[in-house]
């Protein structure tokens, strides 16, 4: 009997690890768009989803590339689909999805990939980027929940939420956990004559406990802090040659399994 009851114990301690150790089921948005080609109107709506998060307890998130985006095609709007292109590498290296192409050189393998987030893109809005005009977050969002789908046999989808500044420490701190990503929506301050350039994004990389924020733009780490300055909130940068960034919103993705 004594024997029985150790090993009921233990049974019930492994079902508790399990169960800790489970992802929780939660519900999730995945954002769709409505069209009304009458009157070329767009706007976009949530579809809730329950599923379950993706999980990825590794400590990675230095993992996330800082690509360049001069290096890829229209670079003047190309901000968007760099970002997308940072994120969807990590969740490559990091086993999230599949590459397309193992055998591909990495410099041409980017490229691709980048053509590739362009051309959905370019499907999504119903129009190709300019010098002048970019991709909407709506459209990153459900462009980022395709190539999800597509790589996973339809098995994960993407979770997104836009929220306006000012963006709290804590909504960044939620964004360390497992694959979580996203990108801050910015206006960078001209360093040589102090106007205000075109609005851009930048990835998301970490946050520390002493509220440093990490972003990957234009192929370089920036390292700083959020502070308002009246109404406004702005991303100070520790290095001085980096640019001031006004802060107007953050783009966030959680990758999830639904049920």
């Amino acid at each position: 009997m004594k024997l029985i009851f150790i090993g009921s114990i233990y049974c019930s301690l492994l079902c508790a690890i399990a169960a800790a150790a489970a992802p929780a089921t939660r519900y999730f948005d995945v954002i769709q768009e409505l069209r009304d080609d009458s009157n070329q109107f767009v706007a976009f709506q949530y579809q809730t989803m329950k599923g379950t998060e993706c999980q990825n307890n590794a400590l990675n998130r230095n993992a996330l590339l800082s690509e360049d985006q001069v290096d890829y095609p229209t670079p003047e709007s190309g901000c968007a689909p760099t970002a997308m292109l940072n994120i969807l590498i990590w969740y490559e290296k990091f086993g999230l999805i599949p590459p397309g192409n193992r055998h591909a050189n990495p410099r041409s393998y980017k490229l691709n990939l980048f053509n590739s987030i362009d051309h959905k893109l370019k499907a999504a809005a119903g129009m190709a980027r300019t010098a002048t005009s970019g991709a909407s977050s709506g459209h990153t969002a459900i462009v980022m929940d395709q190539i999800l789908q597509e790589r996973s046999a339809g098995q994960i989808r993407m979770h997104s939420v836009q929220l306006e500044s000012p963006i709290e420490p804590a909504n960044l701190h939620d964004l360390m956990p497992h694959f979580r990503s996203g990108y801050l929506i910015v206006t960078p301050k001209s360093r040589i004559d102090g106007r205000m350039m075109d609005v851009h994004a930048a990835t998301f990389i970490r946050i520390d406990r002493a509220n440093y924020v990490t972003l990957g733009t234009w192929g370089e780490l920036y390292r700083g802090r959020l502070q308002l300055r009246g109404t406004e909130q702005w991303f100070i940068p520790q290095n001085p040659k980096h640019l001031e960034l006004r802060v107007d919103g953050l783009m966030s993705f959680i990758p999830f399994r639904p049920l």
